[in-house]
């Protein structure tokens, strides 16, 4: 959801030696497309999108040396499914 209508809000952080994780929640505008996993293409939709992930660093002399983000399609389970935010099902 790269644009100016994105907007990101960190819920934790926690941080132990040199690691780092941070639960955020991206809120935004589905304005660019997108590739499903099985790598066939989702337009944009210009729907209103919200969707939570968890972010952990790994530091080493005092830089990053790993990054990884793993991505909940699914913030709130009755309400924020990505698909259906998407409008590609109910």
């Amino acid at each position: 959801m790269p644009g100016p209508t994105r907007s990101t809000k960190a819920h934790r952080i926690v941080a132990a030696q040199d690691k780092v994780a941070v639960e955020v929640e991206v809120t935004g505008t589905h304005a660019q497309g997108l590739t499903a996993p099985d790598g066939n293409a989702i337009p944009a939709s210009g729907r209103s999108l919200q969707i939570g992930l968890a972010a952990f660093r790994h530091l080493r002399d005092g830089r990053v040396s790993e990054y990884r983000v793993y991505y909940d399609y699914r913030v709130d389970y009755d309400h924020f499914d990505l698909l259906t935010q998407l409008g590609l099902t109910n």
